[in-house]
């Protein structure tokens, strides 16, 4: 490969990933949205109701979600919640008394693990006045920048895959040193791209007013239960054999091409 060709090289590259992460990324935007709600926002029941419904448009984890019933002026409402596979989700209180209500509610969607918020106000006895904030609400800013995060480290370990295969591995002897150092920027990414996705379902999961020790739980409920939670136990042990297989090698010495089998091979399953 000539010197001339290298910045276009590496611009084809840069354009190539660009279009991945983007693609990629495109997951991000599909939330378990809240279709309709009865009472819906702005409605008014009569007084003594003590049932209410939630229609979203992805099954909800009921162990990593909470909602939250209070008055205008604060007071909160014991909330029972039960949830089906259907993303319909019931809530029984205590019949209310006439007033305006508040139910703020965030959810962890069970199929794709993506966090959503939102309010639904309604009137018990009386028509309510809207808050312009609430409705169906949007996805939570630190999901993502998890999410984001977790796809430029692992397509920082595709990139350094591929260059040191395919460009530096051409070169000979005079590419053993940067092929070494692209390694060990693969291997940095595949642990970073591990830790991120340690902490994701613990950011993830609403807190709401739980105590910390009740948050635990619910986090490890939405690893061990939900299909998302399954799924992304899946993608760390691949992510932490991806490297595994790469940092000693990337530290010491070029990767053998087994060790870079092994390491493709658990990429592509995460």
């Amino acid at each position: 490969m000539s010197a001339g060709l290298r910045p276009r090289t590496w611009g084809a590259a840069f354009v190539v990933a660009f279009g991945v992460v983007v693609l990629a990324a495109a997951p991000v935007f599909a939330h378990s949205e809240l279709e309709r709600s009865d009472p819906p926002n702005g409605g008014m029941v009569a007084e003594g109701r003590s049932t209410f419904a939630l229609w979203f448009t992805e099954p909800v984890s009921s162990e990593s979600s909470t909602f939250e019933l209070h008055t205008s002026d604060g007071r909160q409402v014991v909330v029972a919640v039960t949830a089906s596979e259907d993303g319909f989700v019931q809530l029984k209180t205590e019949p209310l008394a006439e007033a305006t209500y508040h139910l703020d509610w965030q959810v962890l969607s069970d199929e794709d693990g993506h966090a959503e918020q939102g309010t639904v106000e309604f009137g018990v006895g009386m028509w309510p006045v809207l808050d312009s904030s609430s409705g169906g609400g949007g996805a939570q800013p630190v999901e993502l920048i998890l999410r984001w995060l977790n796809l430029t480290a692992v397509l920082l370990v595709v990139g350094a895959l591929a260059v040191s295969g395919r460009v530096l591995g051409a070169m000979g002897e005079a590419g053993r040193g940067p092929r070494r150092r692209a390694q060990l920027i693969g291997a940095s990414a595949a642990v970073s791209a591990a830790v991120l996705g340690a902490i994701t379902p613990f950011l993830l999961t609403p807190r709401g007013g739980a105590s910390l020790a009740n948050w635990m739980d619910s986090s490890l409920d939405t690893v061990a239960t939900t299909s998302w939670g399954r799924l992304w136990l899946a993608r760390e042990i691949a992510l932490v054999v991806v490297a595994v297989a790469l940092w000693p090698w990337a530290v010491r010495r070029a990767i053998s091409s087994s060790r870079t089998q092994v390491a493709v091979a658990s990429l592509a399953a995460a």
